[in-house]
């Protein structure tokens, strides 16, 4: 919900605006910091 992407897809669906479940609008532009591999956390 950072980007508010799934409040839109899902207004646009159900007004039949959209006819996928793609997501492909947002409110913010997000920039992935650390990459496709995150710098904390573990593979579990």
């Amino acid at each position: 919900m950072n980007t508010e992407a799934g409040k839109i897809q899902g207004n646009l669906w159900s007004w039949g605006v959209q006819e996928s479940m793609k997501v492909v609008w947002g409110n913010y532009d997000l920039a992935d910091e650390d990459g496709p591999v995150p710098t904390i956390g573990t593979d579990a």
